[in-house]
């Protein structure tokens, strides 16, 4: 059986949880009864971001990232350019987000109808941590964590 890596709850109270080898379920009554979702790719995904509405964008390995505005009915890919894993997540309105992985990288999306931007985080020391954890603060700025430590990253104007 595949472990679950993330849950997430949608602005409609629905719970998405992903895991391993592409496992996608969701729960449209609080947790009660679960079913299985067929995610687009068969790989892990590390974390899914839940929106307004049954809106919910989730990513894993080698970069791949899909969004629902169904609660998984129908997926479409976002394209990041990236093939490094992306494990850490948080969410903005409209659709924005900010992602966080292997060797430093941050993508973030300001909204669902802006293109998504590829950078990577160095710290003080000038390396390029694996990140885990991102926290989205309002003013757009992100506390980034991972083997380095935390630290703080502003992503550039889109």
């Amino acid at each position: 059986e595949p472990h679950f890596n993330a849950i997430a709850r949608t602005g409609s109270g629905a719970l998405v949880i992903v895991g391993e080898r592409g496992a996608a379920y969701r729960s449209r009554d609080g947790g009660e009864s679960w079913e299985r979702l067929q995610l687009p790719y068969g790989g892990s995904m590390f974390g899914v971001i839940g929106y307004e509405g049954d809106h919910v964008v989730t990513f894993g390995m080698r970069g791949h990232i899909y969004e629902s505005h169904d609660l998984g009915d129908s997926w479409s890919q976002i394209d990041a350019d990236t093939d490094l894993s992306l494990m850490g997540g948080a969410g903005w309105g409209d659709g924005g987000f900010a992602l966080v992985g292997a060797n430093g990288i941050v993508v973030t999306r300001s909204d669902s109808s802006a293109q998504p931007q590829v950078q990577v985080h160095t710290n003080a020391n000038q390396e390029t941590p694996v990140l885990a954890g991102v926290m989205a603060r309002p003013n757009r700025s992100l506390v980034v964590s991972g083997d380095k430590g935390v630290d703080q990253f502003t992503p550039s104007k889109q």
